[in-house]
């Protein structure tokens, strides 16, 4: 069906707002549908969509990010999608090659500062070998800055910003600090956890 997958749920000015298949929702205090976005693409497994600034931001599957303003229900900016994450690994012959994966959004996205952080990761089964933050500036969509981790993914995990610092959980069972103005990880700051972090 069209709508298997729904988002969170949002409510914003007595409004509640959620993305279901390719679609934005805005519904009022009665239930009823009052607009509708027409979204990029999918939001793929499942979404954790944001507010801020005005804009509801939807991540779409691939690593795009749509943000659509929440009166007008009008679209302000798309951030393309990244498509693959591409990981360099060495086969049993001793080679090193690229593998890429495809790209799953489906992790909480974090809104701080008049940037969004939206973070993806690789898809497999079993733990995520590789994932993807991104900084997107909220008044354009450009891309700040895009940080990729080659070794874990960050499935069902969101950072949080204190100061200057993004602190996130990833697949591999590691709590990374990242500098939010560059980023770039410290990688003196990674703390081993020993469990998959699945948890914002």
């Amino acid at each position: 069906d069209y709508y298997d997958t729904k988002s969170d749920f949002l409510i914003v000015g007595g409004n509640l707002y959620f993305a279901a298949g390719k679609e934005l929702f805005k519904l009022n205090q009665d239930g009823e549908i009052v607009a509708k976005e027409t979204l990029r693409n999918g939001i793929g497994f499942f979404g954790r969509i944001a507010y801020d600034y005005g804009l509801i931001v939807v991540p779409l599957e691939g690593g795009a990010v749509q943000a659509i303003d929440a009166k007008s229900m009008k679209t302000k900016w798309v951030a393309e999608a990244q498509d693959l994450l591409t990981i360099w690994a060495s086969n049993d012959d001793g080679v090193w090659q690229p593998v890429n994966y495809g790209i799953q959004s489906l992790s909480t996205l974090l809104i701080a500062d008049e940037v969004a952080y939206s973070t993806t990761t690789a898809v497999v089964k079993g733990a995520a070998p590789g994932g993807i933050i991104r900084a997107i500036d909220m008044a354009t969509g450009e891309t700040l800055w895009q940080y990729q981790n080659s070794t874990a993914g960050y499935y069902w995990a969101g950072p949080v910003k204190i100061g200057k610092w993004l602190v996130i959980g990833n697949d591999g069972g590691a709590l990374e600090v990242i500098d939010a103005d560059e980023g770039k990880q410290l990688a003196a700051n990674t703390e081993q956890i020993g469990a998959p972090i699945r948890s914002t």
